[in-house]
């Protein structure tokens, strides 16, 4: 069992869709104190010019649903959004990453969001193509 970790990551699926996938510090409201980790995703779409994006927040389902892996990964761990992170569904999702990094070009930190700059140059690399079965 690892210890549980702050993460985020955003994934490339296209030029212009990006999905995003955290662990964070769970706060406890009013108090200022960490209670755990917490889940959480998000997806986002650049807009043409990529100075902003057209959508972004909860749309993972619309984003992901032509991105076979990235789109199980969110229907998986969708429920446990905003929940709190046990060490055993933590190992899981780590593992899960796993394929999620082969699959696609990412962005990984530790104890940092991801910037936005950071996500559009990512989204400005050559999108790997999906592994042939």
């Amino acid at each position: 069992m690892k210890e549980t970790k702050e993460k985020h990551l955003a994934f490339q699926l296209s030029r212009t869709e990006v999905y995003e996938v955290h662990v964070e510090p769970n706060i406890v409201s009013g108090q200022y104190k960490q209670d755990g980790f917490r889940f959480s995703s998000e997806a986002e779409v650049f807009n043409r010019s990529k100075t902003d994006f057209d959508r972004c927040g909860q749309c993972q389902e619309e984003v992901t649903k032509n991105h076979l892996l990235a789109n199980s990964h969110w229907k998986k761990w969708d429920k446990y959004h905003l929940g709190k992170v046990t060490p055993e569904l933590y190992d899981e999702w780590l593992e899960d990453l796993k394929a999620l990094k082969e699959a696609y070009n990412y962005i990984e930190k530790e104890h940092m969001a991801i910037t936005f700059n950071e996500v559009r140059d990512l989204s400005m690399e050559k999108v790997k193509k999906p592994a042939k079965k």
